[in-house]
């Protein structure tokens, strides 16, 4: 994240656009999203998660599926 920060001016927090099947699988996973996207990012002292209206839609409709709440 260094060179990035240095490059393109990258700042904490880093948000981090997650999409409906990353969030299902995380739920599904009982994992901690957030504390994993930190250590992905280098261990990153703050992150923003967004999610699109699209995502959010879409997590809307399959609420009937296992796993999903």
């Amino acid at each position: 994240m260094q060179q990035y920060e240095i490059t393109f001016g990258f700042r904490a927090p880093y948000q981090v656009v997650v999409d409906s099947q990353l969030i299902a699988d995380a739920c599904r996973f009982k994992m901690d999203l957030v504390k994993s996207l930190k250590q992905t990012l280098a261990n990153a002292s703050e992150i923003k998660p967004s999610i699109t209206t699209c995502s959010m839609r879409h997590l809307y409709g399959s609420k009937s599926q296992p796993g999903v709440e």
